[in-house]
C-alpha cells in the first residue's frame, strides 16, 4: 500500500513548490500601493514592475529545457526555487525602483525555470493513470496563491513594513527548499534540449498567432487585472485592507468553478464555449470600470469566476490546432507569449491609462477587447 502511493508525498511537494512560486509573482499585487507611497513611482511604474517580471518569465521558460537537459529535472526545479526566493531577499534590501526591476527581473526568469521542469517530473512520478487527479492537485498551488497572497501581505503589514514581508517570504521559501532538497535529492531523469527547428514547423501551423492573442485575453482576464486592482482600488477610494480582502475573497471559489469550464467544453464544443467566456467576462470586466463605490465589487468577485472557465478549452483549442506530435511544444511556445501579453503589457497599460487619469476607462476598453476576442475563435479546429 505504502508503494501504491508512493506519489502523493512527492506530489505535495510539488504542489506546496508551485504555490511558493506563484506567490512569488503576485505578492507585488497587494504591496504595490505602500511601495508606490514609499518609494514615490506611478501606477505605470507598477505595470512595467508586472512587464518586467513577465519578460524574466517568458526568457526562463524557454531556458529551462536547455538547463534541464544538462542537470536533472529535480535540480531545475531546486534551481528555480531558490532563485526566486533569494530574489525576493534583493528585492526587500532594494531601496530604489531601479534596484527593484532588476530583482523583479531575475525573479521572473527563476520562476519560469519551475513549470516545463515541474510538470515533467510529475509526469515521472505519478501513474499515467492518476495522472489527471495528480495535475489537479498541482493547480491548487497557483489557485491558493492567488487565494492566499492579499490576506497575508494584510496581516503581516499591520506588524512589518513591505521590505520584511518579502523578506519574510524569501526565507520562508529557502527553508522549504531546503526541506526539499534533504527530501528528494538531486537524481531522476533530464530532458532533451529544444531544437530551433522545432519553431519553424510549430510557427507555420494554422491559427497560432490568433491562439497567442487568446491567451493573452485569457490571462491577462485573471493575472493581469488581478496584478493591478489594489492600486485600482486606492484610486477609487477604497481602503487598501478591505481592497485586499476583497481580492483574496474574489478567488475562493475559483478552484470548483474551473470544472465549469472543461463540462461546457464538453458540452458545447471549443468555439462555443470561448465565445461565451469572453463575451461575458469582457462585459463583467468593463463593469469594474463604469461601477463606483463598494458596487464595484460585484464584477470584481464575478469577473474571475468566468475568467478561469477560459483555460479548459482554451488548451483544448490548442491541441487540436497541431499535430499530436508537437502538443507538449505547442504549450510551451504559445503560453509564454500568451503570458507575456496578458501579464506584462497588460498590467503596463492600465497603470499608463490610470496615470493620465483614465483608469476607469482602461477596464472598459480591455473588457471590450476581451468581448471583442470572441470573433479570434471562428476558425479555431472544433471536435
Amino acid at each position: 500500500m505504502a508503494q501504491k502511493h508512493s506519489w502523493l508525498v512527492p506530489l505535495i511537494f510539488l504542489t506546496l513548490l508551485f504555490y511558493l512560486n506563484f506567490v512569488a509573482r503576485v505578492l507585488l499585487s497587494p504591496l504595490a500601493p505602500v511601495m508606490e507611497a514609499e518609494l514615490g513611482y506611478t501606477h505605470a511604474g507598477t505595470g512595467s514592475l508586472f512587464l518586467l517580471i513577465s519578460l524574466g518569465y517568458f526568457v526562463g521558460l524557454f531556458a529551462s529545457g536547455e538547463i534541464s537537459s544538462r542537470w536533472t529535472f529535480t535540480q531545475t526545479i531546486q534551481l528555480s526555487v531558490v532563485g526566486f526566493g533569494l530574489s525576493l531577499i534583493f528585492i526587500a534590501f532594494s531601496r530604489s525602483y531601479l534596484q527593484i526591476g532588476v530583482f523583479v527581473t531575475l525573479l521572473g526568469f527563476m520562476s519560469g525555470l519551475y513549470l516545463p521542469a515541474g510538470m515533467a517530473k510529475l509526469m515521472e512520478l505519478i501513474p499515467s493513470a492518476h495522472w489527471g487527479k495528480g495535475l489537479a492537485v498541482h493547480e491548487l498551488g497557483p489557485n491558493c496563491a492567488l487565494f492566499i497572497a492579499p490576506l497575508q501581505v494584510e496581516v503581516l503589514l499591520h506588524f512589518f513594513d513591505w521590505h520584511q514581508v518579502l523578506l519574510c517570504q524569501g526565507l520562508l521559501t529557502l527553508g522549504i527548499v531546503g526541506a526539499h532538497r534533504l527530501y528528494a535529492g538531486q537524481g531522476g531523469s533530464r530532458g532533451i534540449a529544444p531544437r530551433l527547428a522545432t519553431f519553424k514547423d510549430f510557427f507555420r501551423q494554422k491559427n497560432f498567432w490568433k491562439l497567442v492573442l487568446l491567451f493573452g485575453m485569457g490571462v491577462g482576464s485573471t493575472l493581469g487585472i488581478y496584478s493591478m486592482l489594489p492600486v485600482y482600488f486606492i484610486d477609487q477610494g477604497i481602503e487598501r485592507d478591505l481592497g485586499n480582502g476583497m481580492l483574496s475573497a474574489s478567488r475562493t471559489l475559483s478552484i470548483p468553478v474551473v470544472l465549469v469550464g472543461g463540462w461546457l467544453t464538453d458540452r458545447i464544443g471549443v468555439r462555443r464555449s470561448l465565445r461565451i467566456i469572453l463575451v461575458t467576462a469582457g462585459l463583467l470586466t468593463a463593469s469594474i470600470g463604469v461601477l463606483q463605490g463598494y458596487w464595484i465589487f460585484v464584477p470584481v468577485f464575478l469577473q474571475p469566476l468566468l475568467a478561469v472557465c477560459f483555460f479548459p478549452p482554451a488548451f483544448k483549442a490548442l491541441a487540436l490546432s497541431v499535430p499530436a506530435e508537437l502538443r507538449n511544444q505547442a504549450i510551451a511556445y504559445t503560453v509564454p507569449f500568451g503570458f507575456l501579453l496578458g501579464a506584462g503589457v497588460g498590467p503596463l497599460m492600465l497603470g499608463m491609462l490610470g496615470d493620465a487619469g483614465l483608469f476607469q476607462l482602461a477596464f472598459v476598453g480591455l473588457g471590450c477587447l476581451m468581448a471583442a476576442g470572441s470573433l479570434l475563435t471562428r476558425d479555431l479546429v472544433e471536435e
